[in-house]
């Protein structure tokens, strides 16, 4: 990866509604975008558009799941849990590269 790219993945998970929305997912991993949304106060166009962002750079991870919801049973929809692996690895790799910043 090389400078630009570092800075772009240190972007994506500092952003401030990212970042919240990574901690949420961290605390209430399972949900949909809806619920993300509905807890959050984010509308779910920018809720959807941020978790893309986040499943880009292998932070978050999703998979598809039928709803038992009674308002959306039978439907299906991404639940979005945190890729630990992935995301300490990437922590790491991006402490090292702010310690070559300074």
């Amino acid at each position: 990866m090389n400078t630009y790219e570092k800075f772009r993945v240190l972007h994506a998970i500092c952003h401030p509604r990212r970042a919240k929305i990574l901690s949420f997912v961290a605390d209430n991993p399972g949900l949909h975008a809806g619920q993300i949304s509905k807890e959050l106060g984010i509308k779910r166009n920018q809720v959807s558009y941020h978790l893309g962002l986040l499943e880009k750079y292998k932070v978050i991870k999703s998979e598809y799941a039928i709803l038992e919801e009674p308002a959306s049973k039978g439907k299906a929809a991404r639940i979005y849990s945190i890729n630990e692996k992935e995301l300490n690895n990437l922590l790491k790799n991006m402490e090292a590269f702010v310690a070559t910043l300074k």
